[in-house]
């Protein structure tokens, strides 16, 4: 476990062009993203590329727009994208042991911190309150359904913080959110059954992570 959360830290290659465009999603992928909540998700032809892909997810007025993938450990995608070719800037997964419905009362996302806003970057981005409080929500495509997600708070926690990244454990225990909750440089007083927490590897120190909680609604 350990080993992966140190892997997970993604690679910030800004003059590396290679890695930068790695985080480009394919073409035939890219056209089917549902846009501005004006387009549903073709989610049967995201599954003829890809048996992987379980969903997507969207949040407003950031660059995170990305298919979700779950493979049958953590670190297939890792280094891997959504047609299953090697890529420095992997993929967004949910955590092997999460339902793939999401019907989890805690859900783990990770992504890579690319450079240019691509893949997880923006989350960093939600450390200025300022920017916490003009992003407030997204959407959370699953199957046929679609979510709408509200920013909840926003933390830096350990990358082995065990009461988080042990998710067999945390998927339904309360507790981790409440650790969350304690651990937030910001938050809004909001709560429910469902949450999803978006994962990536923090700017200046690589044993901890940005942590963007969203609460999973209708």
């Amino acid at each position: 476990m350990a080993l992966f959360i140190v892997i997970i830290c993604c690679y910030l290659l800004t003059d590396a062009q290679i890695v930068v465009h790695s985080a480009d999603l394919p073409r035939e992928i890219e056209k089917l993203a549902p846009e501005n909540n004006n387009k549903e998700l073709d989610f049967k032809a995201l599954k003829t590329i890809n048996e992987d892909v379980i969903g997507w997810i969207r949040v407003d007025g950031t660059g995170i727009n990305y298919p979700i993938l779950q493979g049958g450990d953590n670190d297939y995608y890792l280094a891997r994208n959504y047609k299953k070719e090697w890529a420095t800037a992997g993929s967004v997964f949910l955590d092997y042991r999460n339902a793939a419905d999401f019907s989890d009362l805690f859900s783990v996302l990770y992504g890579h911190r690319m450079g240019y806003g691509k893949m997880f970057s923006d989350v960093t981005k939600f450390s200025d309150r300022n920017y916490f409080d003009a992003h407030t929500g997204g959407e959370l495509y699953v199957g046929d359904s679609k979510y709408q997600l509200r920013t909840v708070a926003f933390a830096l926690i350990s990358a082995v913080e065990q009461k988080v990244y042990d998710v067999e454990h945390s998927k339904n225990n309360i507790s981790t959110v409440d650790l969350i909750f304690k651990e937030a440089k910001y938050r809004n007083n909001i709560e429910g059954d469902r949450y999803l927490l978006l994962s990536t590897c923090d700017a200046q120190d690589r044993g901890k992570r940005d942590v963007l909680l969203m609460l999973i609604g209708l």
